[in-house]
């Protein structure tokens, strides 16, 4: 049976304003590299910038921020959270709406995994590389799906249709209806392959929590 698409955008946007209640924090390993970061020369564009909470933090930090996401729930949200220096930008992590070599440094935290189709991800990492400016850094991390234990305290489960890679996340908020993420099982050395193979120069890799996070270059 073939697997049916999962429209992520609309799945955000169902799930926002809980989403944004517990996930108001941002990340340490974020927030350690925005620190380490040397001044842009262009903006910080954060690719699925979600609720905002990371563009908070470049704007604290004096950088000009770009948030993209498909969630226009969670966009507005951002809206309130960021200060006037940043802007937010309805678009797809596959086509981003951002000029050629446009950015100083680029965020994709927990994005890639969420695009069903192999040749999406590839895109999607295809334009992190496009839009980064030459000598640029950015950060990409995926769930560490592939670890049992991630797994078990994710709930997630495997999508029917799919080749046991695919796999739901179900998102329980109180009072709520269950609404299920999608997401890709990606190991750290196929989240580097893509990387590589997609003409960026991965600097170092690590795990973070629950996370495979990869630190690249644009040469």
């Amino acid at each position: 049976m073939p697997r049916t698409p999962v429209d992520i955008g609309a799945t955000f946007d169902s799930i926002a304003e809980a989403f944004d209640a517990t996930r108001a924090r941002p990340w340490s390993f974020v927030t350690d590299w925005l620190e380490g970061l040397g001044p842009l020369e262009g903006p910080m564009v954060d690719v699925g910038c979600g609720n905002g909470r990371h563009l908070a933090v470049a704007g604290q930090r004096g950088m000009r921020g770009i948030g993209i996401d498909l969630s226009v729930r969670l966009l507005a949200i951002a809206r309130q959270r960021v200060g006037p220096d940043t802007d937010q930008r309805s678009g797809d992590a596959r086509d981003l709406p951002i000029a050629t070599d446009a950015a100083g440094a680029v965020l994709a935290v927990a994005v890639i995994h969420h695009i069903q189709e192999a040749g999406g991800r590839k895109d999607a990492v295809s334009e992190i590389r496009r839009v980064l400016a030459p000598g640029g850094e950015a950060i990409v991390s995926v769930w560490a799906l592939d670890d049992p234990d991630v797994v078990a305290r994710a709930r997630a489960r495997p999508m029917e249709g799919g080749d046991g890679a695919d796999m739901l996340v179900p998102w329980r908020a109180p009072g709520g209806p269950t609404v299920d993420r999608y997401l890709r099982v990606i190991s750290p050395g196929e989240l580097a392959d893509i990387l590589v193979n997609r003409g960026l120069e991965v600097a170092r890799s690590w795990d973070a929590g629950a996370n495979h996070v990869a630190l690249v270059h644009a040469p």
